[in-house]
């Protein structure tokens, strides 16, 4: 399932970007669009990273420790993250609505490319997949599940 929800995901984001970063150096000019350009991808990459620590997190059969060590990457590169907004705000010859404008297409775009992941043929196909796998290792199958 990761890599169908990295491949929409990814894509969607990208494209959410380059439409804030599109929308955002024409509207508003240049420093706005780098703005843009800057902090949707730092989002974006950032969306696309939780994928894959979140999937992790929620495989049943990870010892409790491991899960407890990657809730405390996940919070750690959330502030990562943070910081890294602030600085390129901060110390960047950028506008910070142009960064909200990027981290706002990040958003929207991994949003719709997750939304597609799920509902896609390809997506749907994964899940079953996983479902089974579960079900199979918590010694749980049923004929007629599958």
């Amino acid at each position: 399932m990761t890599r169908v929800l990295m491949k929409y995901g990814g894509r969607a984001t990208g494209l959410g970007v380059l439409a804030g970063t599109l929308i955002s150096w024409l509207f508003f000019g240049e420093s706005h669009g780098l703005g843009a350009l800057l902090g949707g991808g730092v989002a974006g990459l950032d969306f696309l990273g939780l994928v894959l620590l979140v999937v992790r997190l929620l495989d049943p059969m990870m010892p409790t420790k491991s899960k407890a060590k990657l809730l405390v990457i996940i919070v750690l590169k959330l502030g990562a993250v943070g910081l890294l907004l602030f600085f390129v705000v901060t110390r960047m010859p950028v506008e910070p609505l142009g960064v909200i404008l990027g981290v706002a297409g990040a958003l929207g775009g991994f949003t719709l490319g997750i939304t597609q992941a799920v509902s896609s043929a390809e997506g749907q196909a994964a899940m079953a997949e996983q479902e089974r796998r579960i079900r199979e290792e918590m010694g749980d199958a049923h004929p007629d599940l599958d």
